[in-house]
């Protein structure tokens, strides 16, 4: 093969490797790659995401750590994003939330800017895991009224906006977003493109609403096009089903679509935002219903990852962490369960 090409076919080879969990074969060409091609951006990323790949939690924050502190102006910018997603991970939610908004930059003067900066992922995370919503909605309203008169019908951030609705628990106001999607866009392209973004807004709303079975079948057809999967997320349709049937209280199938979650391989995960959010948050949630089931081990099992993730979060959370650790010694405190 001549060397342009291959330049190109070697990096993008490593793909399909990993997602197929190669890891070994992965390795192997990574090694070529980088020996060859040691400015390649693809493969000197993929050196350090692997680590995570394979379960080496502590190996893969010191290659961040290395990234964000010694690397160049490129691999600075996406290490930062990284380190990001690692400080929420760790329930650092302020310097989450400092490295995120440095990323994104946004001029909040400008009332389009404000409003996008107010629905973006740090504002999910104080809703999620910080149970702020009555603050964040504050906000968004405030900024909504900023932003009135300056963003055409059809410009909205609109599924966004339903979803920050639908999170902090006012299914009226999403709906009144949706309605406004409705009648507002109306180019044909666009409503096609938009399909299954829709049904996935959709089903947040209708689990907020408490219509579980209806959000589920929302979330499904969602994760579909005529010719096959809606992207390559592997993790996505598992996490949502869990979510909606945690808030149906059906606990038998929260609890396998949250170990689905959980254990399915999807070297997306990191990128996508969704470790951080989902392992804290699904470990605590299965810690509960196992303990509620009389599993004392399998409690203990996933409430102790938790301690691991927030044994450095913020003070905020010290309070959940503390909870968890009084658990897990009642729990194994009793009848002399295994430690």
């Amino acid at each position: 093969m001549a060397p342009h090409l291959q330049r190109l076919s070697i990096p993008n080879l490593l793909v399909p490797l990993v997602f197929q969990q190669k890891f070994a074969e992965a390795e192997s060409l990574l090694a070529i790659a980088r020996a060859r091609y040691p400015q390649n951006n693809s493969a000197r990323r993929l050196h350090v995401e692997m680590l995570y790949y394979k379960g080496d939690l502590p190996g893969y924050r010191r290659a961040i750590d290395s990234t964000v502190t010694r690397g160049d102006t490129l691999d600075r910018v996406w290490a930062k994003r990284h380190a990001a997603t690692l400080a929420l991970l760790d329930g650092r939610i302020r310097e989450f939330t400092r490295l995120w908004r440095e990323l994104n930059n946004q001029n909040v003067t400008d009332p389009r800017e404000r409003l996008f900066q107010v629905i973006d992922l740090t504002n999910f995370a104080r809703i999620e895991l910080l149970g702020q919503e009555d603050a964040v909605i504050r906000e968004v309203e405030a900024a909504i009224t900023a932003a009135s008169g300056r963003i055409a019908d059809g410009e909205w951030p609109y599924f966004d906006l339903i979803d920050m609705y639908s999170l902090a628990d006012q299914p009226q106001r999403a709906r009144q977003w949706l309605n406004r999607y409705d009648a507002e866009v109306k180019d044909t392209f666009r409503l096609r493109i938009d399909a299954n973004r829709r049904r996935r807004t959709l089903g947040q709303l209708l689990m907020t609403e408490g219509k579980v079975l209806e959000a589920a079948g929302e979330i499904r057809r969602a994760d579909s096009l005529p010719d096959g999967p809606d992207g390559v997320c592997l993790v996505c349709l598992p996490m949502s089903l869990a979510f909606a049937f945690d808030e149906g209280e059906m606990p038998d199938s929260t609890i396998h679509y949250m170990q689905q979650a959980l254990t399915v391989f999807d070297p997306n995960r990191m990128d996508n935002v969704i470790d951080p959010i989902i392992l804290p948050r699904f470990n605590k949630r299965l810690g509960e219903l196992y303990e509620a089931k009389g599993d004392r081990v399998k409690a203990v099992e996933h409430y102790r990852k938790v301690i691991d993730f927030w044994k450095n979060a913020d003070p905020e959370l010290q309070v959940t962490v503390e909870d968890l650790r009084r658990r897990v010694r009642r729990l194994t405190d009793i009848e002399g369960t295994p430690r």
